[in-house]
């Protein structure tokens, strides 16, 4: 508005094309910084699903230990808790040997989920062990008329260390 009611001509000149180079910074800066966060996005995502990946390839064999965690004041209720920062370089993340394909083959056979049919979230860690909330992705025996846009449904949360898992159902 300053520019307009200026009466030299050549001032006008001068300014407008002052400004109209430091809109083209802006507008340019803005359009990296959308690019640079969209770069970051997709390389956490990748970053996920390598980590999904790198834990469904996890074999051999042990024994599935129940353990019970809690909730802040002792009330639990599965599926609700969320850790705030979850740090993927954490051990307590990784999969003790075996323990993954024990767990996935145990909620199959109960009908939980159906092979390929399910995703593993990271949830929290408590006392150096990863939780991890499961979730099916397509129907099962448990939920056999449900609608592709309900799912993902959560099933249950799983002790990444022992295998123990529990979930909101009655079996």
């Amino acid at each position: 508005e300053l520019i307009k009611a200026l009466k030299d001509e050549d001032a006008k000149k001068d300014y407008l094309a002052k400004l109209k180079k430091v809109d083209t910074y802006l507008v340019d800066s803005e359009k990296k910084k959308q690019e640079a966060e969209e770069l970051a996005r997709q390389a956490e995502e990748q970053r996920l699903a390598e980590l999904n990946q790198q834990n469904q390839t996890n074999a051999t064999t042990q024994t599935i230990a129940p353990t019970t965690p809690t909730g802040p004041g002792g009330n639990y209720r599965w599926g609700n808790r969320q850790d705030a920062y979850i740090d993927y370089n954490d051990a307590a993340w990784g999969w003790a040997p075996g323990v993954q394909e024990k767990v996935i083959a145990e909620v199959i056979s109960r009908g939980y989920v159906v092979e390929g049919g399910y995703t593993l979230v990271p949830k929290y860690i408590e006392n150096g062990e990863g939780f991890y909330d499961l979730y099916a992705t397509t129907n099962s025996k448990i939920f056999p008329k449900s609608k592709p846009e309900e799912f993902p449904l959560y099933v249950v949360t799983i002790n990444a260390k022992t295998g123990w898992f529990k979930g909101n159902g009655p079996n």
